[in-house]
C-alpha cells in the first residue's frame, strides 16, 4: 500500500501541496487527473524522491532510499541530449546496482525485450538525440519497466505519443501490474484471458485524458489546487458533475454497452 501523509511542497512562498494525505492500495493502475498547475506532477516527484516534500512516504514497510530502490520514475521532460542509444540508456537501467564494466547477456536480453514490447526494438543502436519525443518517451517507459519496480510512477507518459502508441504503453503498464493487457471493462465483462495471481505492484499514472484513465485505471485520483477532492473507480469519480467542476467547464459523461465511459467537453 502506498501511504503519504501530510505531503507539503512549497516554491518559494507558493504552496503546491499543503498536508496531503493519500492511500492507494497495490495491485492497481492508479490514473492521477486533474487540471494544468494543480500539483500532480510535483506530488509524482515527491513521492520518486525527486523532490523535497514535508511529510511522510511508504509503500508497505519502505520508505527512504528503500523505497527508491523497488521504485520506477518516469518524468514528464525526457532528455535528448544524452549520448547513449536507446540500448544502451535501458542497459543503465536493466543493470541497477552491477558493475558497469560487465554485461551479463540476461540483462541485454531485458533490455531489449522491454524495447520490443513497446515496439521500439528497431530503435536499439539509435541515439537518444536522434529519437523524436514521443519515441524517446517509449525508451524512457522501457528504462523505467525494465528492472520490474513494485511501485511505477508515471508523469505523462502518454503525452507526445500517437493513439497506436498511447494504447500500447497502458496496455504495458497493465501487463506490469497484473500480469494482464486486459483493460478495466475487458477484465470486468470476463474478456480478460491472462489473468493471474494478486499483485503486489502498484503504479501511479499523471493522465491529461480522461478517456484513457476510465479505459485503462483500475482507480482514479482527481486533483485540484493541490488537493485530491475526490478518489474511486472511474465511475464512481469521473462524474459530469465533479469533472465540471475541477476542469471549470461544462463536460457530458456517457456510458456505452460495454460499461465504458467516453468524456466530452461542451
Amino acid at each position: 500500500m502506498l501511504n503519504l501523509e501530510s505531503i507539503s511542497v512549497s516554491y518559494g512562498k507558493h504552496a503546491v501541496l499543503s498536508g496531503l494525505d493519500l492511500t492507494i492500495k497495490e495491485g492497481v493502475v492508479a490514473g492521477l487527473l486533474g487540471p494544468n498547475g494543480c500539483g500532480k506532477s510535483t506530488l509524482v516527484r515527491s513521492i520518486a524522491g525527486a523532490q523535497h516534500c514535508h511529510g511522510s512516504v511508504s509503500y508497505g514497510k519502505r520508505s527512504g532510499r528503500a523505497l527508491q530502490d523497488v521504485t520506477g520514475y518516469m518524468p514528464q521532460e525526457i532528455p535528448g541530449h544524452i549520448a547513449l542509444t536507446a540500448m544502451e540508456s535501458v542497459l543503465v537501467s536493466a543493470q541497477r546496482g552491477g558493475s558497469a564494466w560487465r554485461v551479463p547477456k540476461k540483462d541485454v536480453e531485458r533490455a531489449y525485450a522491454a524495447l520490443e514490447a513497446l515496439g521500439i526494438g528497431r530503435l536499439a543502436n539509435t541515439y537518444l538525440g536522434e529519437c523524436s519525443g514521443g519515441q524517446r518517451q517509449l525508451i524512457s517507459l522501457a528504462q523505467t519497466l525494465v528492472h520490474g519496480p513494485e511501485l511505477v510512477l508515471l508523469d505523462e507518459p502518454t503525452s507526445a505519443l500517437d493513439l497506436k502508441h498511447q494504447v500500447r504503453v497502458l496496455r504495458s503498464v497493465r501487463k506490469h501490474v497484473h500480469g494482464s493487457e486486459a483493460t478495466v471493462a475487458e477484465k470486468r465483462n470476463g474478456k480478460d484471458t491472462e489473468a493471474g495471481e494478486p499483485s503486489s505492484r502498484l503504479a501511479l499514472v499523471v493522465l491529461h485524458d480522461i478517456n484513457l484513465a476510465t479505459r485503462f485505471c483500475d482507480e482514479v485520483m482527481l486533483m485540484a489546487a493541490g488537493e485530491v477532492v475526490a478518489q474511486g473507480t472511474p465511475h464512481e469519480v469521473c462524474t459530469s458533475e465533479n469533472l465540471s467542476r475541477v476542469y471549470d467547464t461544462e463536460v457530458a459523461v456517457n456510458t456505452d454497452e460495454e460499461g465504458v465511459l467516453t468524456v466530452v467537453a461542451r
